[in-house]
């Protein structure tokens, strides 16, 4: 017959218990006010690419970026990246 035991802390184990707790159920600390960016520093700069991309569109609006891999040899990989999420679909009723 299976026995059921209770976990029980006392002492100095359930001071440790309660102080983790109330740690992590404090107010986040207030972030330092961030100053201007340096200078030649843009939110709107692109950043460089390799030169040996072949980046272009489909008719179908579908984006791509293709680079040699020569090993291993007569094989091809690919990676989808789908920018997209719930928040691009619309209620069809």
């Amino acid at each position: 017959m299976l026995s059921k035991k209770r976990l029980t802390f006392g002492g100095a184990a359930g001071a440790l218990v309660v102080a983790l707790l109330a740690a992590c159920t404090a107010a986040p600390l207030p972030r330092a006010a961030q100053g201007p960016a340096p200078a030649g520093v843009q939110g709107t700069e692109l950043l460089p690419t390799d030169p040996a991309l072949v980046i272009g569109t489909a008719d179908s609006g579908l984006r791509y970026v293709v680079k040699r891999h020569p090993n291993p040899a007569g094989r091809a990989a690919f990676w989808l990246h789908v920018a997209a999420g719930s928040l691009d679909e619309e209620e069809h009723t």
